[in-house]
């Protein structure tokens, strides 16, 4: 029988594939894998059975950070990035799906970068400043051989999912903007045909132009109420999802 491997990438355990699964897919050498037999994740290049895949020598073994799956359906590892002041709650929503917090959090922070953006015929350098992150990283594992592990995940799914769009309010048009007004003051000044002819083009087209916008307005009015109905049942399915998972745990 041809073992098969589990690999992790994206932060997230996927798998179980065969050698020439994983070759299909383009394994590279420093993702971890796993597979039965294992003690740890090791890099793909490590591993005698795969190394020919890169038509390397495999490596010593080294030490990963993530845990190798269980015979009982194995485990998933996720990284989140979250704003400081949303550790806790977002702690709390993600064990409510059956995930379970592994050490501490970190916090990242880092530096102002300046970013060269020009220089003037005199030798005056100009710079941005790129703002630096800060955020906290959280690392969460999930047993997939919990109890109620398919629905939480179902759930999880759920609550996740993005809002339905909301429609754009179309822009209501102006007959003579700044730019056009310019002109026209412009060919008034120069001549006057020229700026009446600027004027009447521009009340001319004017015209189309509102007609569309009506349209345009008419069918954002018909839509909105769609989408606020649409938003609100997306809401209360997320409010739902949420609490069904809250009574499994």
């Amino acid at each position: 029988m041809n073992r098969v491997y589990y690999y992790f990438e994206d932060n997230e355990q996927r798998g179980p594939l065969g050698i020439d699964q994983l070759k299909s897919i383009g394994l590279k050498p420093e993702t971890l894998v796993w597979a039965e037999g294992f003690d740890d994740w090791k890099p793909a290049r490590d591993v005698v059975e795969l190394s020919i895949l890169f038509k390397i020598p495999p490596s010593p073994s080294i030490s990963s950070t993530p845990s190798a799956p269980s015979k009982r359906g194995g485990k998933e590892t996720k990284f989140i990035q979250v704003k400081p002041n949303k550790v806790n709650s977002t702690i709390e929503i993600w064990q409510n799906f059956g995930w379970e917090m592994l050490g501490t959090p970190q916090e990242i922070k880092t530096q102002d970068v300046q970013v060269f953006t020009g220089q003037d015929k005199d030798g005056t350098e100009h710079y941005d400043t790129k703002r630096g992150e800060h955020y906290v990283k959280i690392t969460f594992q999930r047993d997939k051989s919990m109890h109620h592990y398919d629905k939480l995940v179902e759930l999880e799914n759920i609550y996740y999912s993005s809002p339905p769009s909301k429609p754009s309010e179309p822009e209501k048009p102006s007959a003579f903007g700044c730019l056009w007004s310019i002109l026209t003051v412009a060919g008034l000044i120069m001549w006057v045909i020229p700026g009446v002819v600027i004027i009447i083009w521009r009340l001319v087209r004017h015209k189309g132009v509102k007609k569309a916008y009506q349209e345009e307005y008419a069918q954002y009015q018909k839509n909105y109420p769609i989408w606020e109905k649409e938003y609100k049942n997306w809401d209360d399915k997320c409010k739902n999802a949420l609490r069904e998972a809250k009574s499994m745990i």
